[in-house]
């Protein structure tokens, strides 16, 4: 199933049809806020492994959200500011 690593992204329709409804969070938000979440998320850290620790943790839960940010990162920040 291509979009099963949506997340919070599954909208009410897609979660009754895959059966998930009640299993994630009643909220949906959209791939973009997900990433802007996890950026606030990653600069609240003050040290490099905290960020590994915490990214590490998003490949284990959402290895396509965890890609997208990123790709998003590497074109946004020059290369001295990269995530660990």
């Amino acid at each position: 199933m291509s979009g099963c690593l949506q997340g919070m992204a599954f909208t009410l329709k897609e979660r009754q049809i895959l059966g998930i409804h009640g299993l994630l969070p009643p909220v949906v938000c959209t791939p973009e806020e997900q990433k802007v979440r996890v950026m606030d998320n990653v600069r609240r850290f003050e040290n490099d492994l905290d960020k590994y620790i915490y990214l590490a943790a998003l490949l284990d839960r959402n290895e396509k959200l965890f890609y997208q940010v990123q790709l998003l990162h590497s074109l946004s920040v020059p290369l001295t500011r990269s995530l660990p």
